[in-house]
């Protein structure tokens, strides 16, 4: 049987129990204890230094959709670290069939979920009803918000300071 080569998309997310999501698949609501670093990390996507191989990291992901609960379909990585005045959280998204990949949308707070994309969720209160939300698709474009009452109410004309970047490897 012949496989196909898999595309490795990789994003890295500049932004605490830490939700992350990824194109329709889920990692349950975790703590996560980031690595902590003084190595500079360049947000380019790329997660080629070597605080990378050591960081906190996911990969229990489970599908949103189209089959709620399943295990996710692609192998999927979310990587956790700490500098001094930042968390960074970079992500290796592998894809069987990269030419399905979508990434078109590149204006600020369009709905990505339309694109391929991730999602990390923080709760910065620690009250498991309140976060912050990043999205970023493979092109490194930006949607962010803020939730409250367990979701059922968002803001997304917050507008967060924070640095994204996707790309396809």
């Amino acid at each position: 049987i012949m496989k196909r080569p898999q595309s490795l998309l990789r994003l890295a997310l500049l932004g605490a129990s830490l939700s992350i999501l990824t194109s329709w698949g889920v990692a349950a609501a975790q703590e996560i204890r980031p690595l902590k670093t003084s190595e500079a990390i360049v947000i380019d996507g790329r997660l080629n230094e070597p605080a990378w191989s050591q960081a906190a990291t996911v990969t229990d992901f489970i599908q949103l959709k189209p089959e709620r609960g399943q295990t996710a379909a692609y192998e999927t990585e979310a990587r956790v670290l700490l500098a001094v005045d930042r968390l960074i959280i970079g992500f290796l998204c592998r894809d069987p069939e990269p030419e399905r990949i979508t990434a078109r949308l590149t204006r600020r707070d369009s709905a990505l979920t339309e694109d391929d994309c991730v999602c990390v969720g923080l709760d910065t209160f620690f009250d498991r009803r309140t976060a912050y939300y990043f999205f970023t698709n493979p092109l490194g474009t930006q949607e962010d918000g803020r939730l409250s009452e367990n979701g059922w109410v968002g803001d997304d004309t917050w507008d967060g300071e924070w640095r994204s970047a996707g790309v396809r490897i």
